[in-house]
C-alpha cells in the first residue's frame, strides 16, 4: 500500500541527509559568505568610502624658487627680515656705479611677494590637509574595528548562513540553514514525484508550499537527526491535506433520521454493491436495522447479486423488473421501512460514468424522489487522478457527502487517496480493504500517514 509514495519520501529525505553529511564531513576552510550574510557583516558604506581615501602623509615641500634675475654687479645682502632689510642701504660701503640698477631688480620682485612665514621658512607646506585627508585614519581606524569585531564575532558565533551543499568546516559550524535555491530543488523533484504519484496538481502545490516554508527557514544543528526532521515536515504537510475536509460521525448522522435514506453512487465495477454490504453489516452490529432497494435495473445480474447480499446479511430486498423506473424501486424501498419501522434504506444504484449524460440525470430522479440522508460515492482508490475528476462531476450533478474508497489493499501509489478529500471538499469517510463483510475501515488520518511512512 503507498510504495510508490513511499520510496519517493524515503529518497527525498536520503537526498537531503546525503547532503549535509558529505558537506560536513569536508576539513576545508568555509566559503566566504553572500547574501544577506555578507551585506550584515560588510561595514557601513560610508565607512568604505572613507577607507578607499589614501591618507597623505604630511608633506615637506622644497623650498620656493625665486625667479632669476640678471646676474647682479654687486651680490645683494641676505634677506633677514624681509623686504625692509632689502631695502637697507649698506653702511661704510661705497656703490658702485651700476649698484642700484642691479639691486632694483630683486627688489621689485620681493616687493610683490608676500613675507615667508616661519613654517615656510622651515620648507613645510603653509596650507591646511583637505578634510578628507584628515579623516582619512580616522576611517580606516574604524574600517579595521568592524573588521576586527566581525572577526571575532564569527569565531564566538557558531553559525552559519551558508547553502546545503556549501563545504563547510567540520569542527566550527554549528547551525546550517538552506538556501531558498537549495530547498526549491529539492522540492521541485519531490514535487515531480507527487505527481507520478497520481497525487492531484493543485494537492502537490499546497503540500511543497508548505514544505518549502518550513524548509527554507529551517536551521539544522550538529549532530541533529536531519533524517526525522525532514520526514516530520514531509509528513506534517501531508498531514494537513488529508484532515483539510473535516468528517462527519456516519452512524450518528444514520441515527438522526428515522428512516435514514443513504443512496450509493458511483462509476461501474468500482464495488458499490459490496460496499452496500459492508455497510449494511457496521450497521448491524451497531444496533441499526437496514432495508436494501435493488434500483440499479439496467446492468445483468445486479438484481440477483444484491439479493445474495441481502440473504447472506439476513436483510429484505424490495425489487423490480430489470428495465423499470429506479426511482420507483427507491420509493416503495422507503415506503417498506416507514411501514416496516426500519431504520435505514440503502439504495443500490447503476453504475454509470460522469460522462454519461442519461444515467446522470437517472440519479437525479432518484435524489428528487426520495431525498438522500447522505449520497455516498463509492470509487476505487487506485483511480488516481480520475478519481478527482469523477467526484467533482458527481457533486455538481446529484451531490456527494461522503467518500468510500475501495482496494485500498492493492493501490500502489496512493496519490488520488492523498488529494480527493482536499481537491472535492468531499471527506473520505471509509476505506475498503478485503472482499469480507468487516473490511471496511474507518478513514483515520494517522493510519494513513504510517502506512506512507512506516
Amino acid at each position: 500500500m503507498f510504495d510508490f509514495l513511499k520510496k519517493k519520501v524515503k529518497e527525498f529525505t536520503q537526498k537531503v541527509t546525503g547532503a549535509v553529511s558529505s558537506a560536513a564531513s569536508q576539513d576545508e576552510s568555509p566559503a566566504e559568505p553572500s547574501g544577506e550574510a555578507a551585506e550584515a557583516r560588510a561595514p557601513p558604506e560610508h565607512l568604505q568610502k572613507l577607507a578607499r581615501v589614501k591618507p597623505v602623509p604630511e608633506a615637506v615641500a622644497p623650498a620656493r624658487k625665486k625667479p632669476e634675475a640678471a646676474a647682479p654687479l654687486v651680490e645683494p645682502p641676505a634677506p633677514v627680515s624681509g623686504a625692509e632689510q632689502v631695502r637697507k642701504k649698506p653702511s661704510g660701503e661705497k656703490r658702485e656705479r651700476g649698484a642700484s640698477q642691479a639691486v632694483a631688480v630683486p627688489e621689485k620682485i620681493l616687493a610683490e611677494q608676500t613675507p615667508l612665514s616661519e613654517s615656510e621658512s622651515r620648507g613645510v607646506l603653509p596650507f591646511p590637509e583637505p578634510a578628507v585627508e584628515r579623516a582619512a585614519p580616522a576611517a580606516a581606524k574604524s574600517m579595521d574595528t568592524v573588521q576586527r569585531k566581525a572577526e571575532a564575532d564569527r569565531g564566538s558565533v557558531p553559525t552559519r548562513d551558508v547553502g546545503l551543499l556549501t563545504k563547510l568546516r567540520r569542527a566550527v559550524v554549528g547551525e546550517v540553514r538552506l538556501s531558498d535555491k537549495e530547498v526549491d530543488e529539492f522540492i521541485w523533484d519531490f514535487e515531480l514525484a507527487l505527481l507520478e504519484g497520481d497525487v492531484a496538481h493543485d494537492v502537490a502545490e499546497a503540500i511543497c508550499s508548505e514544505m518549502r516554508e518550513k524548509l527554507a527557514g529551517r536551521r539544522f544543528h550538529r549532530g541533529e537527526n536531519v533524517a526525522g526532521v525532514v520526514e516530520r515536515i514531509v509528513r506534517d504537510s501531508v498531514r494537513d491535506v488529508l484532515v483539510s475536509v473535516p468528517g462527519f460521525d456516519f452512524l450518528e448522522r444514520a441515527r438522526s433520521a428515522k428512516p435514514c435514506i443513504i443512496m450509493f453512487l458511483g462509476p461501474n465495477g468500482a464495488g458499490k454493491t459490496t460496499a452496500i454490504g459492508k455497510v449494511t453489516t457496521l450497521l448491524r452490529e451497531n444496533g441499526l436495522s437496514s432495508i436494501l432497494a435493488a434500483a440499479d435495473t439496467f446492468r445483468a445480474a445486479s438484481i440477483e447479486q444484491l439479493e445474495e447480499h441481502a440473504r447472506r446479511l439476513g436483510v429484505r430486498v424490495v425489487k423490480h423488473k430489470y428495465g423499470a423506473d429506479p426511482a420507483a424501486v427507491a420509493f416503495d424501498a422507503v415506503q417498506a421501512a416507514k411501514a416496516g419501522g426500519i431504520d435505514c434504506v440503502l439504495i443500490d444504484t447503476a453504475g454509470r460514468q460522469e460522462t454519461n449524460k442519461n444515467l446522470m440525470e437517472e440519479l437525479k430522479k432518484i435524489n428528487r424522489v426520495c431525498s438522500p440522508t447522505m449520497r455516498i460515492y463509492v470509487d476505487e482508490a487506485l483511480a488516481g487522478n480520475v478519481l478527482v475528476d469523477r467526484v467533482r462531476t458527481f457533486k455538481e450533478g446529484v451531490g456527494v457527502d461522503g467518500l468510500i474508497l475501495t482496494k485500498m489493499d492493492v493501490d500502489v501509489k496512493g496519490g488520488g487517496t492523498i488529494s480527493v478529500a482536499k481537491a472535492t471538499g468531499v471527506p473520505i469517510l471509509f476505506f475498503g480493504t478485503g472482499q469480507g463483510y468487516s473490511d471496511l475501515k474507518p478513514f483515520d488520518a494517522e493510519e494513513v500517514l504510517s502506512r506512507l511512512f512506516g
